[in-house]
Order: structure tokens, then sequence, then C-alpha cells
């Protein structure tokens, strides 16, 4: 099997499709790259990640749409080929971890807000029709967001609640201080390469482990295999699934951890989701 047929079954000119959106063709550098009959390295792939999500136009997706095109690569990935599809979905969860933990820090009431421009505060205008308010186009999209989003939240978890494209490009572009960014860096990225092929990874404080995880952990449970993620102890297993909830359940993964408070039942039910966190320890012992 080609090198091609392994990431990108089927065609090399396919890519994630939804439907009524055309499925753009991959760019030609992808389709040399996987084209040749040698080992990709993750450096190359890294890059064809990078490439995949523009090709894909992943930022001019809505939410709902991220998730239909995570659903078509399950349904449509060989499965007799372990990384058939990796460069689609990496380039997929690096989009969503920018909207989960970087542009949704808006709706956190403990996010520092005092220094952004004012159309991103939630002022007395936003109790006005955006539309006869004055504003422009972005800022009609940001405040409708703003004024109705919240409501939603008092009444469903975050990731249940699914955005339209057009709100985050409206932050991207008025979001001069890049005070809502987060951008997986390259390193996390090859990280993610590097677990998903048995590799042992070593990072330094700081540089992201929790975020590099992620990657392996969303292809892996998208390919149908149980994902545990160990950690050294309750409070690391607590925090990173706290983190990355969102990310997973907004492209319809299951998330839990397991915890050494927890009773029998309790982990059972944990044990059942796509994903699970827990220390070292609870997984040796259970």
């Amino acid at each position: 099997m080609s090198a091609t047929a392994g990431f990108f079954p089927e065609s090399t000119d396919r890519v994630a499709a939804i439907p009524g959106r055309r499925r753009p063709a991959l760019l030609p550098a992808i389709r040399r790259l996987f084209a040749a009959h040698r080992p990709v390295t993750a450096r190359q792939l890294l890059q064809a990640i990078r490439h995949c999500h523009s090709a894909m136009e992943l930022a001019n997706r809505s939410d709902q749409e991220l998730r239909e095109s995570l659903n078509h690569i399950r349904a449509t990935r060989n499965p007799a080929d372990l990384e058939s599809g990796l460069v689609e979905v990496f380039a997929i969860t690096d989009e969503s971890i920018r909207r989960r933990l970087g542009y949704w820090r808006i709706f956190d009431p403990a996010f520092d807000r005092p220094d952004l421009e004012k159309h991103f505060q939630p002022a007395p205008d936003c109790q006005l029709d955006p539309a006869a308010a004055a504003l422009t186009a972005d800022e009609q999209v940001i405040v409708a967001t703003l004024r109705r989003t919240p409501g939603e939240l008092a009444r469903r978890y975050p990731w249940d609640i699914l955005l339209p494209a057009e709100f985050y490009q409206a932050l991207a572009r008025r979001d001069t201080h890049n005070r809502l960014q987060f951008q997986p860096t390259d390193e996390q990225i090859l990280a993610g390469i590097y677990l998903f092929r048995g590799k042992i990874v070593e990072m330094n404080a700081g540089e992201g482990k929790t975020v590099a995880a992620a990657f392996p952990a969303v292809f892996s449970a998208a390919a149908g295999r149980a994902v545990h993620i160990a950690t050294a102890n309750d409070y690391l297993a607590a925090r990173d699934c706290e983190l990355l909830t969102p990310v997973y359940r907004s492209l319809g993964l299951s998330v839990d951890n397991v915890l050494s408070s927890m009773v029998d039942a309790e982990r059972r039910y944990a044990y059942e989701q796509q994903i699970v966190y827990a220390p070292l320890r609870e997984f040796g012992f259970d």
C-alpha cells in the first residue's frame, strides 16, 4: 500500500466532506509528499497538517461542520491502516483546540476583559438590536453571540453549543491584541505525532504536554480504539480532562476521568467512555 493510500484512502484528492460543501483538492505539495514510496517523517507530517488545515478551509466551517468532518473520516477511513486519515484528523483537532481553548474564553466570567476593545464587552448597547446599533458586520456577529450564548450556557454544556464559523472569524479579525488566540505549536503537534507512533516524548514544563496528548487521543478514539491517558496523580487527571473535555465532546467524542476517590460504579461508567484520564496507579490496579 502506498503512503498516499495510507493517509488518504480512496483518493489523493479527498478531504473530509460535509453535505452541500465542495471538497477542495489537496495542495500539490501534499499530494507529492504522500505519493512518494518512502517513509514519511514527523516534520513532513507537520507540514502536511498545516497545509491540510488551509486546504480543508477549516476556519470557514462551523462547529457542527467540524464534527461532521470528523464523522466522515471515521466512516471512510481504512481500518487496516493505522495511520489512515491522520493528517486530516490532526488538522481538525488543531482547529477545535484553537476555538475551545482560545476564542471560547470570551464567555468565561473569570477571563480578564477590561483591556479588550469595547465591542467585546456585553455593554448596555448589547441589549439593543445589533442591526440598529450602528455596528460593523463583525461587531453585529460578536454582539449577537454574546447576547445569546450565556443564556444557553445556563441550560446546556458548553460542548453542546455549536457556533457558526462567522463568530470565530469575527473574533479573529477584531482581537487585535491576540488575547483570545490559542494556536497549538509545532512542538505540540510533533509530540502528538511521535506519541501516536509509539515513541517516548520528553517535554519541558510549560511546553504543552496536555495539549500534545489531545492529537493522538482524538485520532485513536475516532479510529474506534479505547484511549487511556495516564497522569502522575489525581489532580493532573482531573485538570487535563476538564481542560480538554470541550474539545473532545464538541467533536462528538466521549471522555471522563478515574480518580482514587471513585467507587466501582463511577469507575465502570468512566471506562465506558472513548477517552479516559487517570493516574497510572489507577489504571494499574483497575
